[in-house]
């Protein structure tokens, strides 16, 4: 969890420093769409997602906890709802389910997802040439 949010981190920065330093005729645009700055695209999507990826791993501990114990019973208070039992009908079990290589291949997802302007920006340096 540490490293995705450190990849996350690394990769909005390191688009931030790249557009700080070269500045493009027309500004930074994303190719293809009309209008549509590519500062938008980093603090309203991309810079959250690494913020996310931040909290997530400071609080580590509390979400495995959850995941481990599962959901809270609330109790017999009401009668099981459909989605109650299609729920637990298809809940996996921890024992058998690999969690690491999910969140393995959630935290690789996640990096790449934070690295979009990045991927932008060079298709943007390679149109140039």
């Amino acid at each position: 969890m540490k490293v995705r949010a450190v990849g996350s981190v690394a990769a909005v920065f390191s688009a931030i420093v790249i557009m700080l330093a070269y500045d493009r005729p027309g500004g930074w645009k994303i190719p293809g769409e009309a209008g549509s700055s590519l500062w938008g695209l980093i603090f309203l999507i991309v810079g959250p997602a690494a913020i996310i990826a931040v909290y997530q791993s400071l609080h580590w501990d509390a979400m495995a906890q959850r995941i481990i114990q599962g959901r809270p019973k609330l109790g017999d208070q009401f009668p099981p709802t459909p989605y109650d039992r299609i729920s637990s009908y298809y809940e996996p079990d921890p024992a058998t389910f690999e969690y690491n290589k999910l969140f393995l291949v959630l935290g690789i997802g996640w990096v790449l997802f934070c690295a979009t302007p990045l991927f932008f920006i060079a298709g943007s340096f390679l149109a140039q040439n």
